[in-house]
């Protein structure tokens, strides 16, 4: 018998010999250990969360604005412009409520005196109705007059801008002096006491992944704090094939993150 051959039959006896004496053994192709997934690493720029564009809701000459840098609470006055026109129309408005109030009073007391004549029969009963007319349109013109007075009272407010939330104007594009027109950015703030980075991840690491899930992040080698994931978007980029996944950003004391690239490791 050839060499071959001989060593077929040799290696076929072998197997059969095994699974006689192995009966539950299976043999399956290409079994393999699967290898432990190497650690991914994110890389990201750390942002605020809330990051506003603040504008005047009037047009006016700025009379005062912030530096850029400074630090403000939120309802504090960051800029204004000359209110000197608003103030006078809120001066006519709240003057023209009292016009308005003391004619309604004035209206009414008539009507009721009215109303005693018409009881004693010296006036007839329709006198009253004119005088029901003139109770209510007194009271139209106090309602019109308060509305003036809420309108002069939004313009007077528009002459300045106030922080919608703590944190530190980082940009401002305009100067003393300058007019500007509504609705025109100003300045813009952002909060730093809310921080977060959007990282793009595999979809194989994304799945390893859940809201609630601490890494440890790191700036140019240190590490600076810690992150949360917040959100993962449920779609994958057509695009790249990733998918992104949010990161609430919790610093250590002392250490600026904001607008860094910060990397972690998945594991």
């Amino acid at each position: 018998m050839d060499s071959p051959i001989r060593w077929k039959w040799i290696t076929t006896l072998f197997w059969l010999v095994l699974l006689v004496a192995n009966p539950n053994m299976v043999i399956a192709a290409g079994d393999y250990e699967e290898l432990p997934e190497e650690s991914a690493t994110l890389r990201g720029v750390v942002l605020p969360v809330n990051q506003s564009k603040l504008g005047f809701t009037q047009s006016g000459v700025v009379i005062h604005r912030p530096l850029e840098g400074t630090v403000v609470k939120k309802g504090d006055v960051l800029a204004r412009i000359d209110d000197s026109e608003a103030k006078l129309k809120m001066l006519k408005a709240r003057s023209s409520l009292a016009s308005a109030e003391l004619s309604l009073q004035q209206a009414v007391r008539e009507n009721k005196k009215t109303a005693l004549l018409i009881e004693k029969g010296i006036m007839s009963e329709t006198a009253i109705v004119d005088g029901n007319d003139t109770v209510a349109l007194a009271k139209l013109g106090v309602k019109q007059a308060k509305v003036d007075v809420a309108s002069a009272k939004w313009a007077l407010d528009g002459c300045k801008l106030v922080a919608p939330f703590s944190g530190a104007v980082v940009v401002v594009n305009t100067n003393k002096g300058e007019w500007i027109g509504a609705g025109s950015p100003a300045l813009e703030l952002i909060d730093l006491s809310q921080l977060e980075v959007s990282m793009d991840a595999s979809p194989l690491a994304a799945q390893n992944l859940q809201v609630g899930v601490k890494s440890n992040i790191f700036a140019e080698g240190k590490n600076v704090g810690w992150a949360e994931v917040r959100v993962i978007l449920p779609m994958v980029d057509a695009a790249s094939g990733l998918r992104r996944v949010i990161w609430t950003i919790h610093p250590t004391k002392g250490a600026v993150v904001a607008g860094r690239y910060v990397t972690l490791k998945l594991q």
